[in-house]
Protein backbone atom coordinates (compact mmCIF):
# COMPACT_ATOMS: atom_id res chain seq x y z
CA UNK A 1 0.00 0.00 0.00
CA UNK A 2 2.47 2.33 -1.17
CA UNK A 3 -0.09 4.72 -2.32
CA UNK A 4 -0.79 5.36 1.41
CA UNK A 5 2.59 6.76 2.56
CA UNK A 6 2.32 10.27 3.39
CA UNK A 7 -1.33 10.40 3.68
CA UNK A 8 -3.75 11.29 6.09
CA UNK A 9 -5.76 7.90 6.79
CA UNK A 10 -9.42 8.22 6.93
CA UNK A 11 -11.49 6.11 7.92
CA UNK A 12 -14.97 5.88 6.72
CA UNK A 13 -17.60 3.68 8.27
CA UNK A 14 -20.26 3.48 5.92
CA UNK A 15 -20.16 4.82 2.34
CA UNK A 16 -22.45 7.44 3.08
CA UNK A 17 -20.32 9.26 5.08
CA UNK A 18 -17.76 9.46 2.02
CA UNK A 19 -19.47 10.50 -0.66
CA UNK A 20 -23.39 10.23 -2.46
CA UNK A 21 -24.82 8.59 -5.25
CA UNK A 22 -28.15 10.59 -6.36
CA UNK A 23 -29.33 8.82 -8.88
CA UNK A 24 -28.39 6.18 -11.51
CA UNK A 25 -26.27 7.76 -14.88
CA UNK A 26 -27.39 7.66 -18.42
CA UNK A 27 -24.44 7.25 -21.69
CA UNK A 28 -23.97 10.98 -21.12
CA UNK A 29 -23.16 11.21 -17.51
CA UNK A 30 -20.08 11.84 -15.74
CA UNK A 31 -18.74 14.27 -18.42
CA UNK A 32 -15.88 16.06 -16.85
CA UNK A 33 -15.36 20.40 -17.94
CA UNK A 34 -11.75 19.83 -18.15
CA UNK A 35 -10.24 19.17 -21.55
CA UNK A 36 -54.98 -13.06 -38.18
CA UNK A 37 -58.10 -14.62 -38.92
CA UNK A 38 -58.72 -18.04 -39.06
CA UNK A 39 -62.58 -19.11 -39.00
CA UNK A 40 -65.49 -17.54 -37.95
CA UNK A 41 -66.74 -18.47 -34.37
CA UNK A 42 -70.35 -19.22 -33.59
CA UNK A 43 -72.89 -16.90 -33.48
CA UNK A 44 -73.93 -18.46 -30.51
CA UNK A 45 -70.44 -17.90 -28.75
CA UNK A 46 -70.08 -14.59 -29.59
CA UNK A 47 -73.14 -12.95 -30.51
CA UNK A 48 -75.51 -11.43 -27.89
CA UNK A 49 -79.04 -11.33 -28.97
CA UNK A 50 -80.53 -8.15 -27.82
CA UNK A 51 -84.12 -8.01 -29.09
CA UNK A 52 -86.03 -5.31 -26.93
CA UNK A 53 -89.07 -8.39 -26.13
CA UNK A 54 -89.30 -10.69 -23.63
CA UNK A 55 -86.50 -13.24 -24.65
CA UNK A 56 -83.41 -10.83 -24.54
CA UNK A 57 -81.13 -12.33 -22.27
CA UNK A 58 -80.77 -11.09 -18.65
CA UNK A 59 -77.76 -8.97 -17.27
CA UNK A 60 -76.69 -12.30 -15.09
CA UNK A 61 -75.42 -14.06 -17.58
CA UNK A 62 -72.85 -10.92 -18.45
CA UNK A 63 -75.29 -9.76 -21.43
CA UNK A 64 -74.39 -12.65 -23.55
CA UNK A 65 -76.05 -15.36 -25.67
CA UNK A 66 -77.44 -18.60 -24.85
CA UNK A 67 -73.91 -20.76 -25.52
CA UNK A 68 -71.74 -17.71 -24.72
CA UNK A 69 -69.10 -18.48 -22.43
CA UNK A 70 -69.87 -17.53 -18.96
CA UNK A 71 -67.89 -15.50 -16.66
CA UNK A 72 -66.31 -18.62 -14.85
CA UNK A 73 -65.85 -20.31 -18.54
CA UNK A 74 -64.14 -17.33 -19.76
CA UNK A 75 -61.84 -16.93 -16.78
CA UNK A 76 -57.94 -16.84 -17.01
CA UNK A 77 -57.47 -20.32 -16.57
CA UNK A 78 -59.18 -20.81 -20.24
CA UNK A 79 -57.79 -17.72 -21.65
CA UNK A 80 -54.67 -17.71 -23.74
CA UNK A 81 -53.30 -15.45 -20.46
CA UNK A 82 -53.76 -18.65 -18.22
CA UNK A 83 -50.13 -20.12 -19.97
CA UNK A 84 -46.93 -18.81 -19.67
CA UNK A 85 -45.62 -20.68 -22.34
CA UNK A 86 -44.85 -19.98 -25.95
CA UNK A 87 -47.18 -17.35 -28.04
CA UNK A 88 -48.50 -16.34 -24.68
CA UNK A 89 -47.36 -12.41 -24.99
CA UNK A 90 -48.47 -12.66 -28.72
CA UNK A 91 -51.97 -10.79 -29.85
CA UNK A 92 -54.52 -12.93 -29.59
CA UNK A 93 -55.98 -14.36 -32.75
CA UNK A 94 -59.61 -12.14 -33.01
CA UNK A 95 -60.92 -9.44 -35.50
CA UNK A 96 -64.28 -7.82 -35.53
CA UNK A 97 -66.84 -9.71 -37.30
CA UNK A 98 -70.13 -8.82 -39.25
CA UNK A 99 -71.69 -5.74 -37.33
CA UNK A 100 -74.68 -6.26 -34.62
CA UNK A 101 -78.03 -6.11 -36.16
CA UNK A 102 -80.75 -3.43 -34.85
CA UNK A 103 -81.80 -5.40 -31.90
CA UNK A 104 -78.53 -6.99 -31.04
CA UNK A 105 -76.39 -5.83 -27.82
CA UNK A 106 -72.40 -6.59 -28.49
CA UNK A 107 -70.80 -8.52 -25.78
CA UNK A 108 -68.39 -6.41 -23.46
CA UNK A 109 -65.03 -8.58 -24.14
CA UNK A 110 -61.39 -7.50 -24.06
CA UNK A 111 -58.39 -8.88 -25.82
CA UNK A 112 -54.83 -8.58 -26.02
CA UNK A 113 -53.26 -7.06 -28.97
CA UNK A 114 -49.37 -7.87 -27.99
CA UNK A 115 -49.21 -4.50 -26.76
CA UNK A 116 -51.99 -4.10 -24.16
CA UNK A 117 -55.64 -5.13 -23.33
CA UNK A 118 -58.11 -3.92 -25.66
CA UNK A 119 -62.08 -3.46 -25.65
CA UNK A 120 -63.77 -5.75 -28.03
CA UNK A 121 -67.57 -4.99 -27.91
CA UNK A 122 -68.21 -7.22 -31.04
CA UNK A 123 -71.31 -8.90 -31.77
CA UNK A 124 -69.68 -11.70 -34.50
CA UNK A 125 -65.51 -12.23 -33.61
CA UNK A 126 -63.73 -13.86 -36.06
CA UNK A 127 -60.68 -15.76 -35.62
CA UNK A 128 -59.49 -19.30 -33.25
CA UNK A 129 -59.10 -17.25 -29.68
CA UNK A 130 -62.56 -15.56 -29.73
CA UNK A 131 -63.93 -17.45 -27.30
CA UNK A 132 -61.07 -16.87 -24.49
CA UNK A 133 -61.62 -13.18 -24.66
CA UNK A 134 -61.71 -11.51 -21.05
CA UNK A 135 -64.78 -10.40 -19.38
CA UNK A 136 -63.03 -7.31 -17.86
CA UNK A 137 -59.94 -4.91 -18.63
CA UNK A 138 -58.73 -6.37 -15.22
CA UNK A 139 -59.22 -9.89 -16.24
CA UNK A 140 -57.08 -9.05 -19.13
CA UNK A 141 -54.16 -7.24 -16.79
CA UNK A 142 -53.59 -10.06 -15.03
CA UNK A 143 -53.20 -12.28 -17.33
CA UNK A 144 -50.49 -10.28 -19.13
CA UNK A 145 -49.19 -8.46 -16.55
CA UNK A 146 -45.52 -10.31 -17.56
CA UNK A 147 -45.98 -9.20 -21.26
CA UNK A 148 -43.99 -5.74 -21.75
CA UNK A 149 -45.11 -4.07 -24.59
CA UNK A 150 -43.42 -4.42 -28.00
CA UNK A 151 -40.23 -1.99 -28.53
CA UNK A 152 -39.85 -2.13 -24.63
CA UNK A 153 -36.92 -3.47 -22.12
CA UNK A 154 -34.79 -4.32 -19.28
CA UNK A 155 -31.25 -4.18 -20.00
CA UNK A 156 -29.26 -3.16 -23.41
CA UNK A 157 -29.55 -7.08 -24.01
CA UNK A 158 -32.87 -6.85 -24.87
CA UNK A 159 -31.78 -4.33 -27.36
CA UNK A 160 -30.56 -5.13 -31.15
CA UNK A 161 -26.71 -5.00 -30.62
CA UNK A 162 -25.48 -2.02 -32.54
CA UNK A 163 -28.43 -0.76 -33.40
CA UNK A 164 -30.42 -0.04 -30.19
CA UNK A 165 -29.63 0.42 -26.54
CA UNK A 166 -32.19 0.65 -23.35
CA UNK A 167 -33.12 4.27 -22.08
CA UNK A 168 -35.80 4.56 -19.47
CA UNK A 169 -37.36 0.93 -20.35
CA UNK A 170 -37.40 1.64 -24.30
CA UNK A 171 -34.99 0.40 -27.10
CA UNK A 172 -34.15 3.57 -28.35
CA UNK A 173 -31.70 4.21 -31.43
CA UNK A 174 -28.03 4.29 -30.13
CA UNK A 175 -25.60 7.25 -30.82
CA UNK A 176 -22.61 5.86 -33.22
CA UNK A 177 -21.14 9.14 -33.63
CA UNK A 178 -17.95 7.85 -32.10
CA UNK A 179 -17.27 6.54 -35.46
CA UNK A 180 -16.98 9.30 -37.03
CA UNK A 181 -16.07 11.74 -34.52
CA UNK A 182 -12.88 13.01 -33.30
CA UNK A 183 -12.66 13.91 -29.47
CA UNK A 184 -10.23 14.14 -26.97
CA UNK A 185 -10.67 12.48 -23.52
CA UNK A 186 -9.40 13.65 -19.98
CA UNK A 187 -6.40 11.82 -19.15
CA UNK A 188 -7.82 8.29 -17.66
CA UNK A 189 -10.92 8.46 -19.68
CA UNK A 190 -11.60 7.05 -22.93
CA UNK A 191 -14.39 6.71 -25.95
CA UNK A 192 -16.49 3.67 -24.98
CA UNK A 193 -18.90 1.19 -26.61
CA UNK A 194 -22.31 0.20 -25.32
CA UNK A 195 -24.42 -2.58 -26.88
CA UNK A 196 -22.27 -2.64 -29.80
CA UNK A 197 -22.91 1.33 -30.36
CA UNK A 198 -20.32 3.71 -29.80
CA UNK A 199 -20.78 7.38 -28.71
CA UNK A 200 -19.14 10.25 -29.31
CA UNK A 201 -18.24 10.39 -25.33
CA UNK A 202 -15.52 9.93 -23.17
CA UNK A 203 -16.26 7.72 -19.96
CA UNK A 204 -13.68 6.57 -16.98
CA UNK A 205 -11.66 3.83 -17.86
CA UNK A 206 -12.43 0.65 -15.50
CA UNK A 207 -10.25 -1.86 -14.11
CA UNK A 208 -12.60 -4.89 -13.77
CA UNK A 209 -16.41 -5.28 -15.01
CA UNK A 210 -16.48 -8.41 -12.03
CA UNK A 211 -15.01 -9.60 -9.65
CA UNK A 212 -13.16 -12.45 -11.60
CA UNK A 213 -11.21 -9.70 -13.06
CA UNK A 214 -9.60 -8.28 -10.00
CA UNK A 215 -6.68 -10.81 -7.84
CA UNK A 216 -7.93 -11.67 -4.82
CA UNK A 217 -10.48 -8.75 -4.67
CA UNK A 218 -14.02 -7.35 -5.44
CA UNK A 219 -14.84 -4.95 -8.39
CA UNK A 220 -16.65 -1.99 -7.11
CA UNK A 221 -19.26 -0.17 -9.44
CA UNK A 222 -18.33 3.24 -11.12
CA UNK A 223 -20.91 5.96 -11.09
CA UNK A 224 -20.95 6.18 -14.61
CA UNK A 225 -23.72 3.91 -15.00
CA UNK A 226 -26.66 3.19 -17.38
CA UNK A 227 -30.03 4.16 -16.21
CA UNK A 228 -31.50 0.63 -15.98
CA UNK A 229 -28.28 -0.70 -13.83
CA UNK A 230 -28.57 -2.00 -10.30
CA UNK A 231 -27.34 -0.39 -7.52
CA UNK A 232 -23.74 -1.71 -7.37
CA UNK A 233 -23.38 -3.64 -10.49
CA UNK A 234 -20.18 -3.18 -12.46
CA UNK A 235 -21.17 -4.84 -15.49
CA UNK A 236 -23.10 -1.50 -16.47
CA UNK A 237 -21.17 1.23 -15.22
CA UNK A 238 -17.46 2.60 -16.22
CA UNK A 239 -15.18 3.71 -13.39
CA UNK A 240 -14.91 0.38 -11.72
CA UNK A 241 -12.46 0.03 -9.01
CA UNK A 242 -10.34 -3.36 -7.62
CA UNK A 243 -9.94 -3.66 -4.28
CA UNK A 244 -10.06 -5.88 -1.46
CA UNK A 245 -13.65 -7.39 -0.23
CA UNK A 246 -15.11 -6.52 2.28
CA UNK A 247 -16.43 -2.72 1.87
CA UNK A 248 -20.07 -0.99 1.46
CA UNK A 249 -20.98 0.52 -2.07
CA UNK A 250 -20.26 2.89 -3.32
CA UNK A 251 -16.25 3.42 -3.81
CA UNK A 252 -15.53 6.47 -2.08
CA UNK A 253 -12.92 8.02 -4.36
CA UNK A 254 -13.44 11.36 -6.65
CA UNK A 255 -15.18 11.01 -10.00
CA UNK A 256 -11.95 11.55 -11.93
CA UNK A 257 -11.87 7.90 -11.09
CA UNK A 258 -15.60 6.99 -10.87
CA UNK A 259 -17.45 9.40 -13.05
CA UNK A 260 -20.48 10.84 -12.29
CA UNK A 261 -24.51 9.81 -12.23
CA UNK A 262 -27.05 10.79 -14.33
CA UNK A 263 -27.38 14.78 -14.90
CA UNK A 264 -23.89 15.44 -13.32
CA UNK A 265 -20.51 16.44 -14.30
CA UNK A 266 -17.10 16.09 -12.86
CA UNK A 267 -15.41 19.33 -11.61
CA UNK A 268 -11.98 20.32 -10.26
CA UNK A 269 -13.68 21.94 -7.10
CA UNK A 270 -14.61 21.29 -3.67
CA UNK A 271 -12.43 18.10 -2.13
CA UNK A 272 -12.67 14.27 -3.09
CA UNK A 273 -9.38 12.14 -2.42
CA UNK A 274 -7.74 10.69 -5.70
CA UNK A 275 -7.49 7.53 -4.36
CA UNK A 276 -9.17 4.95 -2.17
CA UNK A 277 -8.73 1.11 -1.31
CA UNK A 278 -10.79 -0.62 0.97
CA UNK A 279 -8.45 -2.32 3.84
CA UNK A 280 -8.61 -6.48 3.91
CA UNK A 281 -8.76 -5.94 8.20
CA UNK A 282 -11.96 -4.38 8.78
CA UNK A 283 -13.67 -3.75 5.81
CA UNK A 284 -13.09 0.49 5.77
CA UNK A 285 -12.55 2.46 3.06
CA UNK A 286 -9.05 4.65 3.34
CA UNK A 287 -8.21 7.30 1.81
CA UNK A 288 -5.59 9.70 1.29
CA UNK A 289 -6.09 13.10 1.83
CA UNK A 290 -5.72 15.23 -1.19
CA UNK A 291 -8.59 17.09 -3.00
CA UNK A 292 -7.34 16.20 -6.27
CA UNK A 293 -10.20 13.48 -6.69
CA UNK A 294 -13.04 15.67 -8.05
CA UNK A 295 -16.72 16.20 -7.25
CA UNK A 296 -20.07 15.60 -9.17
CA UNK A 297 -21.91 18.75 -9.79
CA UNK A 298 -25.54 19.10 -11.51
CA UNK A 299 -25.59 19.80 -15.26
CA UNK A 300 -26.99 23.26 -16.31
CA UNK A 301 -30.81 23.31 -17.20
CA UNK A 302 -32.10 25.58 -19.40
Amino acid sequence: MNWLRGALVLVCVSAAACSSNDGPPSEDAGRRDTGSVDAAASDTGAVLDSSPGEDAPSSDDGGAGEDAPSTADAATDSGPGSDAGDGHCDPMDVTEGEPCGPTERPAPRWHWDGNTCAFSPWCRCLGADCEDRYNSEAECERAHSDCAPAGSCRTDAECTSGEAWCEDGACEVCDNSGLVCRIACPEGWSVYRRNGCSPCACAPINDCESDSDCERGECYAGAFCWDWCPPGDPSCCFGNQCSAAGCEDPHPGGCHARGCPRGESCVDRGCASSTCGCSSEGGLWICTDDCGGGTCVADATD
